[in-house]
């Protein structure tokens, strides 16, 4: 219960995990964008940022299975519609203009490594955050943890399983992100081996 609190009360966060073309009764079509609430609340004729595009756009309309609401909080799931035709596309995050998320390619972030096969400092991965996947390397390892003193290692040269690590990661993407102190639904992400397609590490966003 307290956590849901906390997330309603943050800023509004609404990654887009589908869009759908509905027909409309004198013809023609609009587009009704699909996801979860992750924090915060959203009503009809808020002025919400595409990210991370940065186009601009208001809420026309909030749908859900049971019929149309006024306004919606963490964590509904619901359908948006907007006042505008701007591109908008599964992975994109929706938030207010007065309290944006970051946006990005480089992240720093405490990894925990999961793989039976160690990191050797090389590898081809995808970061998927929230609805977004894009393909992405661990530039650098800044440090691991030791778990039985909780002292930092400089520089290792590999990280085996459950490992702990502080990264910096170069996504191909842009990205928009929080901390994850600050917003867990858009501060995690998991990393994916591009080859087997195995969850290989979890991450938190510094």
């Amino acid at each position: 219960l307290p956590q849901a609190v906390r997330l309603q009360h943050a800023p509004f966060r609404f990654p887009v995990q589908l869009v759908r073309r509905v027909p409309q009764a004198g013809g023609g079509q609009s587009r009704l964008y699909l996801g979860r609430i992750e924090s915060g609340k959203i009503s009809v004729g808020d002025e919400v940022v595409v990210l991370p595009s940065g186009n601009k756009t208001t809420v026309r309309a909030i749908g859900t299975y049971d019929g149309p609401l006024p306004s919606a909080f963490a964590p509904q799931s619901i359908g948006l519609e907007v006042s505008d035709d701007v591109d908008i596309a599964r992975g994109d995050i929706l938030v207010p203009a007065g309290a944006p998320a970051r946006v990005g390619t480089k992240i720093e972030a405490t990894l925990c490594w999961f793989a039976d096969e160690p990191y050797q400092g090389n590898g081809r991965f995808v970061v998927k955050h929230g609805t977004r996947s894009t393909p992405a390397r661990i530039a650098t390892v800044i440090d691991r943890v030791d778990v039985a003193t909780l002292a930092a290692e400089a520089s290792p040269h590999s990280l085996q399983r459950n490992d702990i690590a502080r990264v910096r990661l170069q996504v191909a993407s842009a990205i928009a992100f929080d901390g994850y102190r600050e917003n867990r639904g858009t501060g995690a992400f998991i990393l994916i081996d591009e080859q087997t397609n195995a969850t290989v590490a979890a991450g938190m966003i510094a």
